[in-house]
């Protein structure tokens, strides 16, 4: 038995391997293909390009791991199968769950690597690929944040024209604080400021207050603060990380937004979904493994083409799937959204309990 789950282990490897080496070459290559234009509009070089390229690398692998695995598995099990070696295999005696050992422990290896790349390799990368973006192709300086907002409650919203990351200073900060208790609005601006540890510090600051028992808002009184400040805790002062960049973020960053964005009352549904994400995906690949086997076991007599065009139509529900449910998620009409996350893979493993439990009788 062991020189059969050497054998099945080797030849699911290999296979998988192929395709991760070719799913993850088409997704570069399109990649490269979108950002060639650049090359001419926005005169950007050509080794950046390629820099940009392979720092995105990592990402691509993720995306093309899962489907890889269930590639890889339906040819080499379909293989065994046309060859009659699994027919040999059953008749002797060794049922299905014997056979998909060795199958699942190599879907094991590839799923744990799938994990570490999302939580080593890819945040990493994504941060330079982004930094490099932003500053050769928008023009932009990556740690300079405009239009950025920062919330420490519903009565306490700090609006800066620019944010830089690195120093933690604003350029024309606005200070909106309802004081509820002494029905006192107070508005705060200057010209400039920055984040202290846990305050929030402007030098000569305009202080107005308003009658906030009045529809009108009347102007009460307007002094001038030599230096402001004013407490807003460290934490809430990450909340300007564009959200949209949350599949680029390890699992730990994930969580740190997500706490962040519920103690400043914004929506954290798109961090949520990528979290639930980040754990899900590495899953995907365990379960195509199973489903990819049951798949190639239901006609062992099927041409190769057949295996390969299953695959191809297994793939493409897959991305559907998981696009859509991605996209539920992020907008919360999926809740919780743990379910968008695991929803494809649930329905895929439903799919092959149902053929292990046909072809098992």
């Amino acid at each position: 038995m062991k020189i059969l789950d050497k054998y099945i282990m080797r030849e699911v490897a290999v296979f998988v391997s192929v395709g991760i080496l070719g799913f993850t070459i088409l997704i570069i290559g399109n990649n490269f293909y979108a950002l060639s234009d650049l090359i001419f509009q926005k005169k950007v070089l050509f080794s950046d390009l390629i820099l940009i390229t392979l720092l995105d690398t990592p990402a691509s692998m993720v995306l093309s791991l899962p489907v890889a695995t269930l590639f890889g598995v339906m040819l080499s099990i379909g293989r065994l199968a046309m060859d009659s070696e699994l027919v040999a295999m059953r008749a002797g005696g060794i049922s299905l769950t014997r056979i998909m050992i060795p199958l699942l422990l190599v879907s094991f290896a590839f799923s744990g690597a799938t994990y570490y790349l999302g939580e080593k390799l890819v945040p990493a990368a994504t941060a330079m690929s982004d930094m490099i973006k932003e500053e050769k192709i928008k023009g932009k300086k990556f740690h300079l944040k405009s239009n950025i907002f920062f919330k420490r409650s519903d009565d306490f919203i700090i609006a800066v024209n620019k944010f830089n990351v690195k120093d933690k200073t604003l350029t024309r900060p606005v200070i909106w604080f309802n004081d509820e208790a002494a029905q006192k609005i107070h508005i705060y601006t200057a010209h400039s400021g920055r984040f202290e540890n846990d305050e929030v510090m402007m030098p000569d600051a305009n202080h107005h207050v308003f009658d906030a028992t009045d529809l009108h808002r009347h102007l009460m009184y307007t002094e001038k603060i030599r230096v402001l400040r004013l407490d807003f805790p460290e934490e809430l002062q990450q909340v300007h990380e564009d959200k949209s960049g949350a599949a680029g973020l390890a699992a730990s960053d994930l969580q740190d937004q997500i706490t962040n964005l519920e103690q400043s009352g914004q929506d954290p549904s798109i961090a949520q979904t990528h979290l639930a994400f980040k754990y899900s995906t590495p899953i995907a690949c365990t379960i195509f493994s199973f489903v990819a086997f049951m798949f190639s076991v239901i006609n062992p007599r099927k041409e190769r083409y057949s295996g390969v065009f299953m695959a191809l139509v297994l793939i493409f529900v897959y991305y559907i799937m998981q696009t859509v449910f991605k996209s539920l998620g992020e907008k919360g009409l999926v809740r919780p959204p743990e379910l968008a996350a695991w929803a494809t893979n649930i329905l895929f493993l439903i799919v092959g309990m149902i053929t292990f439990i046909k072809t098992s009788k």
